[in-house]
């Protein structure tokens, strides 16, 4: 996976992710239950870096790359729905993380 775009898709979402907690609207009953979704989003950008520090320091190891790659489709996707939705926002469950 190319770190450089792995940075650009993180970085878009970071910005998302703070308009999303400076006016959490959307379908949510409740501004906690909103902030609880936004949480969950910002635990897996937190892993996804981890991810890609783990490739910065060991370039060749296989394990580190292929958890790169998977979280870089998750970043990948969330981004493109974004860019489709500009309001979205949904619920996290397990199988998103």
């Amino acid at each position: 996976m190319d770190l450089q775009l792995f940075d650009e898709v993180a970085d878009f979402l970071d910005v998302r992710l703070d308009d999303e907690s400076a006016n959490p609207t959307g379908r949510y009953t409740s501004r906690a239950e909103a902030f609880k979704d936004i949480e969950a989003k910002v635990r897996i950008m937190n892993r996804a870096r981890e991810a890609r520090d783990l490739v910065r320091s060991f370039p060749d190891d296989a394990g580190a790359s292929t958890m790169l790659t998977a979280y870089g489709t998750v970043l990948r996707h969330l981004a493109e729905v974004y860019n489709r939705y500009p309001d979205y926002q949904r619920r996290w469950g397990p199988e998103d993380i």
